[in-house]
């Protein structure tokens, strides 16, 4: 499962919060993060019928952006 952010040029990062759960059913939280360099997010291994949850926020040399909206991907 691929998730892309808008690109912000270079010198920046992008910190992704995620978490899964049963289709339909929105978290409260999200509480599993990772930071990439490139504007891309790749999970592996996710089980089918399941539906990601990621939202992002993109850290330029000025600071930090704000989160994006939720996104939500059904696991197939």
């Amino acid at each position: 499962m691929t998730v892309t952010a808008p690109t912000n040029g270079p010198d920046t990062c992008v910190i992704w919060e995620y978490t899964t759960g049963p289709a339909g059913t929105p978290p409260a939280t999200l509480t599993s993060w990772m930071v990439t360099i490139k504007p891309i997010l790749t999970l592996a291994s996710l089980a089918p019928g399941m539906t990601l949850y990621v939202r992002y926020r993109v850290v330029t040399t000025k600071g930090y952006g704000d989160w994006s909206q939720l996104i939500s991907k059904l696991i197939t």
